[in-house]
């Protein structure tokens, strides 16, 4: 797959090179390049059946307890009746679901569950690239910052191996909603419309659907967004109104992150008697394996390094920076 991806890369250079030479006069349209670039990271999940990875089968057999809740009519599964060796357990009350139900419809209107899998997969590396353009080029208003930053996110190693080493459902979800929440934020407090914070409210209850765990973080960060927004403008009483509305997404998801609280005390919590081991720290910088370039280990370890050219853009900005090489002013909130 590395020399799949190679060869399509450089025919996508080639092919962005021939319509320079063929319309010199003409801007390349860079969402549309985004889109194209997008397709990339994909292809190697295109690939026909299973392929091995930390959570791909495991989530499958989680779908199809999941899917026979639902044509059984129950809207909203709790009981996996088909799992722990078909005495069943309360694995939905604790666990993510919102994937679940996008891949269960896949699967209702006539895909395979692997294929519905892979579907998603694809489905959150795309939308997210282009949720992260939309939020960039509303900070910025230049798109070709915004495809700069959505490059980036798309090809950051950490997504990467979420999608094609963990397979992970609930965290690649939050990738593409994520960006979504601080766009509505973004232009809440641009245009001042009360259409946006219902959005958001919307995305709390959806992040909190997907992975209940990264949902409180974003909504801490979404809560310094809405503090830095209202501080920087000057507008104390535009903070007021996000509140309740973050508020409101945060009460009508209690049935998601309550399980958790209730149920604590009667859950049966595995005895750890082995050492908690920490990677080094530069480990972030750099994979040890195959010369910094492969990021699974031969034992199945992963490597969530930053990302080189990451490093590589945001030493080259800091120089810029102290040097004052910039000619325009960056702007407060996105820095």
């Amino acid at each position: 797959m590395v020399y799949v991806n190679i060869i399509a890369s450089l025919v996508l250079l080639a092919g962005v090179l021939f319509y320079r030479f063929i319309y010199p006069k003409k801007k390349i349209n860079l969402f549309v390049l985004l889109l194209l670039i997008s397709i990339l990271p994909i292809i190697s999940i295109i690939r026909p059946g299973d392929y091995e990875s930390g959570d791909f089968n495991i989530h499958i057999y989680r779908i199809m307890a999941f899917f026979d809740s639902l044509k059984e009519g129950i809207i909203i599964p709790s009981w996996a009746g088909e799992l722990n060796a078909t005495y069943g357990n309360p694995l939905f009350l604790f666990n993510y679901t919102l994937p679940y139900y996008i891949i269960s419809f896949l699967h209702f209107v006539g895909f395979s569950f692997i294929t519905s899998y892979k579907v998603y997969l694809g489905f959150t590396l795309f939308s997210s690239a282009i949720f992260m353009y939309l939020l960039a080029k509303e900070l910025t208003n230049s798109k070709l910052a915004a495809l700069t930053a959505s490059v980036f996110y798309l090809f950051a190693p950490y997504h990467l191996i979420d999608v094609h080493f963990r397979a992970t459902l609930g965290e690649s979800t939050i990738f593409y909603l994520a960006p979504l929440l601080f766009l509505f934020l973004a232009k809440y407090f641009k245009n001042n419309k009360v259409i946006y914070l219902a959005y958001s409210s919307l995305l709390i209850y959806l992040l909190m659907l997907a992975h209940p765990l990264l949902a409180g973080i974003f909504i801490g960060v979404g809560i310094l967004f809405i503090l830095f927004n209202g501080i920087y403008n000057k507008n104390y009483k535009s903070i007021i109104l996000p509140f309740i509305f973050f508020l409101i997404g945060i009460i009508v998801s209690g049935y998601i992150w309550a399980p958790f609280l209730i149920y604590s005390p009667y859950m049966y919590h595995f005895p750890f008697n082995g050492n908690i081991s920490f990677y080094p720290f530069y480990f972030l910088f750099f994979s040890p394996w195959r010369y910094g370039f492969l990021f699974q280990g031969p034992k199945g370890e992963l490597q969530t390094i930053i990302g080189y050219t990451q490093l590589f853009v945001l030493l080259a900005t800091i120089i810029l920076l102290i040097y004052r090489k910039f000619s325009i002013k960056i702007n407060r909130q996105i820095a």
